[in-house]
């Protein structure tokens, strides 16, 4: 994920190309979160908005993984059985951002 400061947009807009320099010192320092772990931190778990947008993201996860291992292992997939998961619309308790 890349957030480029504001003077960085006339550059852009201008069609010239920005380097992006690596921070080695962050890349050194990432560390792997299980997928569950990290949708259930706290932070993530007392906002409705993040508890149901990661929640959504973690059935597409685990429905695309059980695709896969199905085809790996010769079987197919048909729209019959394949499921559509992704957002919907809904009202949701207010919460905040995190």
């Amino acid at each position: 994920l890349l957030r480029l400061a504001p003077a960085y947009h006339s550059l852009l807009k201008e069609g010239k190309e920005i380097e992006l320099v690596p921070q080695e010192e962050e890349i050194a320092d990432i560390k792997w979160v299980d997928v569950e772990d990290y949708f259930h931190q706290d932070l993530w778990m007392s906002s409705p908005l993040y508890r149901e947008m990661n929640g959504a993201l973690l059935e597409a996860a685990r429905n695309s993984h059980k695709e896969s291992t199905e085809l790996r292992s010769g079987g197919t997939i048909s729209p019959d059985t394949s499921q559509a998961i992704g957002y919907v619309g809904k009202k949701l308790p207010i919460g905040w951002r995190p």
